[in-house]
């Protein structure tokens, strides 16, 4: 129940961007949930490729040698190259000079334009990566960047090398290892190995790349020191007047620097802010979030259901809040949930459906012990769960019906 529900509030941020009442019942609500997401690693950025697309088994040098167009819907256009060299191999597969390789996408190019083709062992085939324009830089990298057999710090060895390098295609490649691929856990217990002074660079500096902002600066939290926590605070405080990137990222490098001390600060200067808008508070959601899932006790959890607790404050943030609250397994606020149901600021249908969730799954958390005595808070779930439904029988009967 509970990954059901963190599944559930992956899906919800989207229409927050436009508005509380932009969101209407029924399907929509269902088809939100299923909007991808990598909370995995704790993402706050943007993802440019899947994560099978990592790790190659194979790379080649080919040429550009036409553009096959699809003769009807059924089917997708193919770009077909035809190989030069084999940088490197794959026992299974006995590809040789002058093969055709045909990737399915419009690939554009000229006759004889060099490209590095890159593919992964995907149950017994080959799946071709998206073409790289070659140079001799980009075809090494390539070559030499470790599969994801390796150990995730052998990995992490490599591609940091390559962070921000000078050629845009790998930095960007490098980048999304990181973003996407390489578990967060990996990267802390790897935390010596990280270039402090390249990810201060990378997180200070007045032109910063937005897009990943937020992943360099969790990884600057992780190797960072007292003055680089006060010039996060700094930047996380200083807020302009347009929308942002990166905040939730320099949030929880603040978080895991300073612990409950910083964690105070951003209660009061963020959470408590009445005059910010949904994108800061969504970054601190999503920081606490992550120190829960990710940050190994650095701060105690009591302390972080806590913090959670206080965005139930913020109207904009109650849907999100409560359901984080049932994955943190607090069911301190039932009352609170009962008392305020279907009243101002929380008598929209999306608040509604997000307390009979949290209510729900209070009554599912048992103990394993079918004969054991029923914890107080199952009682209560129960004995409320059963008031609403003749309260509001449409409601608790979507809820039941599009349960996850």
């Amino acid at each position: 129940m509970m990954n059901e529900l963190l599944t559930h509030q992956r899906g919800l941020t989207r229409r927050h961007f436009f508005g509380r009442s932009a969101v209407g019942t029924g399907a929509l609500a269902i088809v939100l949930p299923l909007i991808s997401s990598v909370a995995a690693h704790g993402s706050c950025g943007f993802p440019y490729r899947s994560v099978p697309e990592s790790g190659r088994d194979v790379v080649v040098v080919a040429e550009w040698t036409a553009v096959k167009e699809a003769t009807d819907e059924r089917h997708l256009d193919l770009t077909t190259f035809r190989i030069l060299r084999i940088t490197r191999s794959h026992k299974k597969f006995r590809l040789k000079t002058n093969d055709e390789i045909a990737v399915t996408s419009r690939v554009a190019g000229k006759k004889g334009q060099k490209f590095i083709l890159s593919a992964r062992e995907v149950q017994g085939e080959l799946r071709w990566g998206p073409p790289w324009k070659f140079n001799e830089a980009r075809s090494k990298y390539l070559t030499q960047a470790p599969s994801q057999a390796v150990t995730d710090r052998t990995r992490i060895e490599f591609f940091l090398t390559f962070l921000e390098h000078a050629d845009a295609r790998i930095a960007q490649d490098a980048f999304e290892e990181f973003e996407l691929v390489i578990p967060y856990e990996a990267v802390v217990t790897s935390a010596q190995l990280l270039p402090a002074a390249k990810l201060r660079k990378a997180v200070f500096a007045e032109n910063a790349n937005q897009i990943r902002l937020s992943t360099y600066a969790r990884m600057l939290g992780l190797c960072g020191n007292a003055d680089d926590a006060k010039r996060l605070e700094k930047k996380i405080l200083d807020v302009p007047d347009h929308f942002r990137l990166g905040v939730g990222g320099m949030i929880i490098a603040y978080l895991w620097l300073t612990g409950e001390k910083g964690l105070e600060v951003i209660e009061e200067k963020v959470i408590r802010n009445r005059k910010l808008k949904f994108g800061e508070l969504y970054s601190a959601f999503r920081a606490v979030g992550f120190l829960w899932d990710h940050g190994q006790k650095r701060i105690q959890r009591k302390r972080l259901q806590k913090s959670m607790k206080l965005l139930l404050d913020r109207p904009i943030m109650f849907e999100l809040a409560i359901l984080r609250l049932a994955v943190m397994r607090d069911w301190s606020v039932q009352h609170r949930v009962m008392a305020s149901y279907g009243k101002e600021p929380n008598e929209q249908p999306s608040d509604r459906r997000a307390m009979l969730r949290y209510l729900i799954a209070s009554t599912k958390d048992r103990p394993k012990d079918k004969n054991a005595k029923l914890p107080q808070h199952v009682v209560k779930g129960l004995k409320y769960l059963k008031a609403l439904e003749k309260r509001d029988p449409k409601t608790a009967d979507q809820v039941r019906r599009f349960s996850f």
